[in-house]
């Protein structure tokens, strides 16, 4: 079986990581898995083991670049000759339609790794839906989690095959936390792409709320786009001196060792691995209501608290209760389980297996 799987760049994102993963996991399974890159922009870290093919031409990331490559990504696709194109995920939708007239047609597989239709722009709602249904048309299925999701899928693309499958896979062991003394200072965590989604800049307004009824500090971690305006915030609001910001970084490990909460202020997310990472290194959770799969995670007190409002007010006042709490993440092995890489690796490779059986399947037309 030979699998493609495509990266628009190698943006330090949770689609990039997770398409990395799962690449590399289905190449140590003894399948012919490759890598097409259309961009090598990016800090994330390519497996040594998988294979990278690239276009001709450099297309960095854009609002029009995945409409500007179609004709390369054909070509690319066409010589590599997969039997499955894994789209990894939102932001690869659009290159399904040039995928499927190549010859022989491979089967597309593609991951939901975020809301469908995020509520970003009012009134756009019937209009986003049949966009979407036309960016997916030329999908075979569709992995989506978590599982809750699947009836509101199902009416919103009635005539594409989903597939729960979960998501992220995620490698990370539980490890004992070194008991802390309550008086020294607290720290705080950020985790993530400087770019809107991920709204830090309410983040920020949060932290200088709750800064003025504990002792804190804040760390994040991260680059992208909206660094120096997040910079200009940090100094108008006073925090220069509370504020660590570490760029990109690779291992996460030491900054959640060093955690006692992590902040997710997200507009919205799919299945966030940094979640998952903070609970398995004993770190509890404040984060806005921005994933469906977030109350199942912080089901009590001592792993988080999801924010219904999605204001600085409120963000503080949870950061400031889950403070107070003890630290009783508790056992999450149950909820990291089903998101061992191998685990997610194999239950793909069964829906490619199946979807490569199955007689007159899209792929032969």
């Amino acid at each position: 079986m030979r699998i493609l799987t495509i990266l628009h760049d190698l943006s330090a994102g949770g689609s990039e990581r997770v398409a990395l993963q799962l690449a590399a996991e289905w190449r140590n399974l003894g399948l012919q898995s490759e890598l097409l890159l259309v961009s090598s922009n990016g800090k994330a870290e390519v497996p040594p083991e998988l294979p990278v093919r690239r276009l001709p031409r450099d297309v960095p990331r854009s609002l029009t670049s995945r409409f500007c490559v179609a004709a390369s990504l054909r070509a690319a696709v066409r010589e590599a000759a997969p039997d499955i194109v894994f789209l990894p995920g939102n932001w690869h939708f659009a290159l399904a339609r040039g995928i499927a007239r190549v010859r022989p047609r491979p089967v597309i597989v593609a991951k939901l790794s975020n809301p469908p239709l995020p509520s970003l722009v009012p009134g756009t709602g019937p209009l986003a839906v049949r966009a979407l249904r036309a960016l997916l048309k030329p999908v075979d299925v569709l992995a989506f989690w978590p599982e809750a999701l699947g009836p509101d899928l199902a009416r919103l693309l009635p005539d594409l095959r989903l597939e729960p499958i979960p998501n992220p896979p995620i490698r990370v062991e539980k490890r004992p936390r070194r008991p802390r003394p309550a008086s020294r200072r607290r720290h705080l965590l950020i985790a993530g792409r400087l770019v809107p989604q991920k709204n830090v800049a309410l983040a920020l307004e949060a932290f200088a709320i709750a800064l003025g009824n504990r002792d804190l500090d804040l760390t994040i971690a991260g680059d992208g786009p909206d660094r120096p305006a997040l910079e200009n915030r940090i100094a108008r609001l006073g925090l220069g001196g509370r504020v660590t910001m570490l760029g990109h970084v690779a291992n996460l490990g030491p900054a959640l060792d060093a955690a006692d909460l992590l902040l997710l202020s997200s507009r919205y997310e799919g299945t966030p691995a940094v979640v998952f990472e903070a609970l398995a290194a004993g770190v509890p959770v404040v984060s806005t209501a921005c994933a469906p799969i977030l109350p199942h995670l912080l089901d009590r007190p001592g792993r988080g608290r999801v924010v219904s409002e999605d204001t600085p007010s409120a963000l503080a006042q949870a950061i400031l209760a889950q403070l107070a709490e003890p630290d009783e993440v508790g056992d999450v092995r149950d909820l990291l389980a089903p998101h061992a890489p191998d685990a997610v690796a194999r239950r793909y490779v069964d829906l490619f297996t199946a979807l490569l059986a199955a007689p007159g399947r899209r792929a032969a037309e």
